[in-house]
C-alpha cells in the first residue's frame, strides 16, 4: 500500500498547482478527502492489491463516500490514480531471486511464455522493459486486455490460446491467491511463491 498512499497523497498539491478541477469532484476539498481516506485506511486495502486498480479505487471511495457519490467520482479517481501510478511505476519493485535466470532457462528450452497480470497493460509492459524481461514473453495480457480479470480463468485461457498450447499442457507460476485460483480454474498446473492477498 505504500505506493498507493504515496501516489494519492500528492494529488491535491499537483492538481491545485496546475488549477485542475476535474469534473465529478466538487472542489479541492473532495480530492483532499479522497487522499486522506486512502492514507488513513491503507492497511484495510492490502488484500485488495492484485485484484485490479478498479477494485482498489472502488474500495477506497466506498469507505468515505456514499454509494452514489462513489459511483460519480470513480472515473476521475481512477484517472488520478493511473496518472500518479505511471509516475512511480516500478520505482519500488524488485525481482524475486533468480527470476531472470529462470526465464532465460525456459527461453533456452524454446518454451513459449506469457505474462498475465491484473496491472494495466501499459504499466506491465513498462515494468517488464525496466527489468529487461520483455524479450522473454511472447504474450503480455494486462487487466485491461480482456474483459475479465484474475481470479477469473479467462485471461489464462486466452494466453494459452495465443501461445497455441492447451491449458492442461501449461504451468501457471504466480505469487497471489488470484494467480492460484485463475490457474487452477483454467485447468493448469500451478506453482506459487510468496502468496499474498488471502483475505476477502
Amino acid at each position: 500500500m505504500s505506493e498507493l498512499t504515496a501516489e494519492l497523497s500528492g494529488v491535491h498539491e499537483q492538481n491545485a498547482a496546475r488549477g485542475d478541477h476535474r469534473p465529478g469532484w466538487d472542489n479541492d476539498r473532495h480530492r483532499r478527502r479522497f487522499c486522506r481516506c486512502a492514507q488513513r485506511h491503507a492497511g484495510a486495502y492490502r488484500h485488495k492489491i492484485g485484484k485490479g486498480s478498479e477494485n482498489l479505487i472502488r474500495s477506497v471511495l466506498a469507505v468515505r463516500f456514499s454509494a452514489l457519490e462513489a459511483s460519480t467520482k470513480f472515473e476521475d479517481a481512477l484517472a488520478i490514480y493511473q496518472t500518479e501510478y505511471a509516475r512511480i511505476n516500478g520505482q519500488r519493485a524488485t525481482l524475486y531471486p533468480e527470476v531472470t535466470e529462470g526465464l532465460k532457462a525456459l527461453g533456452d528450452l524454446s518454451l513459449p511464455l506469457a505474462c498475465v497480470t491484473n496491472r494495466p497493460h501499459r504499466f506491465a509492459v513498462e515494468l517488464l522493459a525496466k527489468f529487461g524481461l520483455a524479450e522473454y514473453f511472447k504474450v503480455v495480457l494486462g487487466g485491461d486486455s480482456v474483459p475479465q480479470k484474475k481470479p477469473d480463468p479467462a485471461p489464462m485461457l486466452i494466453a494459452c490460446e495465443r501461445l497455441d498450447v492447451l491449458p492442461r499442457e501449461a504451468v501457471a507460476i504466480g505469487d497471489s491467491e488470484n494467480d492460484a485460483l485463475a490457474g487452477r480454474a483454467a485447468g493448469m498446473a500451478f506453482s506459487v511463491k510468496h502468496i499474498y492477498c488471502m483475505q476477502d
